[in-house]
């Protein structure tokens, strides 16, 4: 067999390039793919009659948040559940009152007492109950001591119920700082998007423009396809902005107990608060005023009580009953009247019961105390945490705010010096590209400097400038240091 000449094998593969088929891009065909599936499964929405949009301020959103949100109703009802507690070891303290009546028959009744001879000198028939009885009790009684446990379970019960008050102020604070974050989200997300749209508009001019100078000649193709590429990338990033106050609008939807679907409209924040003097020892600010520290105060206090209360149980107990008895029916064998019995009782040994039971009511104040000890901690550090957070916040608006105003600064520039002849019109594209980057990070900046301050709040446990001013308990009462 003849070798195949070098010259063949050229026309060979040059009719086999010609014949095949034009090669494609896999990504290419990968994303029609996605948009072809997404577009068969794609039904249209309902149309309906979208509801009036809630206005909203800074003020009414936390305020809607602390009388709509979840958390904030369960925690009310677990101080109503606590103060329910408390009424019910305060009713230890008072007489107990119980009525009763029963009704009795006994058929065939035979009370005999000694046949005629002693029927002679007792009236036997008066004497013996009838057939049938009606017997009516109303019976008090009262504790006269109980070795404390009363006065315990009380100082307990007020302990617990005051702790949870805390609680639910802890959890109220947090609400309201959710709802705090939530708005500042929902309009740092709006801003965002009014940022893209006029980037978007501003390369959309810019294109036109190109596209001018490309059919007089003063540009290439090249300019043109850059910028129709940076019109798409402004187009995209407008499209992830409306997605951005969408996911936002969910966020304040889900902290305010809004229905799905609920439009809202959020004023703008303003002026923001001003930030705390230099030198505020926010660490003794948060150990007097969070919530947390003082429920698990008040909680190893009640824990204390009970450890009381257990050790109340190796005394001596009396208390009295007075009770009214009337015995319809019942014959001298069982008189009417009143019955008064005062008793006393003592345990004096129970099996080992008592003992274990204080050694478990001192491990669990032993464990509040370590956990008070923790969180007091925790919470110097979360004030600590707090400010750099805040300082941080307000370096990034000053830097933000800087880069805005030099951003600005060089699309004036770029503009003089491309109608002097002397820029192009690329210069004028990159410039307004970085005044929408700056603009939109010094949106971000702002979000961040208010959500500082708010957390700055929390983690002090309410305003700082209420700091030495005399504090109040949970429901507007003095609190004493016990």
């Amino acid at each position: 067999m003849a070798p195949i000449r070098p010259w063949l094998m050229g026309i060979w593969c040059v009719a086999a390039m010609a014949t095949a088929q034009p090669a494609t891009d896999p990504l290419l065909e990968s994303a029609a793919g996605v948009l072809n599936e997404a577009a068969a499964y794609h039904t249209p929405p309902v149309p309906r009659e979208a509801p009036e949009p809630l206005e909203l301020t800074l003020e009414t959103c936390v305020a809607r948040a602390l009388a709509q949100n979840v958390d904030a109703l369960v925690a009310e009802t677990d101080v109503a559940l606590r103060e329910a507690e408390a009424g019910q070891a305060r009713s230890g303290r008072r007489p107990q009152v119980a009525a009763e009546a029963a009704y009795n028959y006994v058929e065939e009744l035979d009370f005999g007492l000694g046949g005629g001879f002693l029927g002679g000198f007792v009236d036997t028939e008066s004497f013996s109950p009838d057939k049938e009885t009606i017997t009516t009790r109303l019976t008090v009684t009262q504790v006269l001591y109980a070795g404390g446990q009363i006065q315990a379970a009380v100082r307990a019960s007020r302990h617990l119920a005051e702790s949870e008050a805390w609680r639910r102020d802890a959890v109220r604070q947090e609400v309201a700082y959710l709802a705090r974050q939530a708005y500042h989200d929902a309009i740092a997300a709006r801003a965002a998007a009014q940022v893209a749209l006029e980037a978007e508009a501003a390369f959309a001019r810019h294109l036109r423009d190109t596209e001018i100078l490309a059919k007089e000649g003063a540009l290439t193709d090249y300019e043109v396809m850059r910028a129709r590429t940076e019109v798409a990338a402004r187009a995209a990033d407008v499209a992830a902005a409306r997605a951005n106050v969408e996911r936002a609008d969910i966020a304040i939807r889900r902290v305010l107990g809004l229905p799905p679907g609920q439009p809202v409209a959020c004023a703008p924040a303003g002026q923001a608060p001003p930030a705390p003097a230099p030198g505020t020892d926010f660490g003794a600010i948060a150990l007097a005023q969070r919530p947390e520290v003082r429920a698990l105060r008040d909680a190893l206090a009640a824990a204390e009580a009970q450890r009381r209360g257990v050790i109340g149980k190796y005394l001596p107990q009396a208390s009295t009953t007075v009770t009214w008895v009337e015995v319809d029916g019942g014959g001298q064998s069982n008189p009417d009247g009143w019955q008064v019995n005062v008793g006393a009782r003592w345990d004096l040994y129970t099996g080992g019961q008592r003992r274990h039971e204080r050694a478990a009511a001192r491990a669990r104040a032993e464990g509040l105390r370590h956990e008070l000890a923790e969180l007091e901690r925790g919470v110097a550090h979360d004030a600590d945490l707090a400010l750099a957070r805040l300082a941080e916040a307000q370096a990034a608006v000053r830097a933000r705010r800087d880069n805005a105003e030099l951003a600005a600064e060089s699309v004036r520039l770029a503009d003089i010096r491309y109608r002097e002849g002397i820029g192009t019109q690329t210069e004028i594209i990159d410039a307004e590209l970085e005044r929408a980057r700056a603009r939109a990070g010094l949106v971000i900046a702002l979000r961040d400097y208010h959500v500082a301050l708010a957390a700055l709040e929390r983690a002090a446990g309410g305003p700082w400038e209420a700091a030495g001013a005399e504090l109040t308990g949970p429901d507007g009462a003095e609190a004493a240091e016990e």
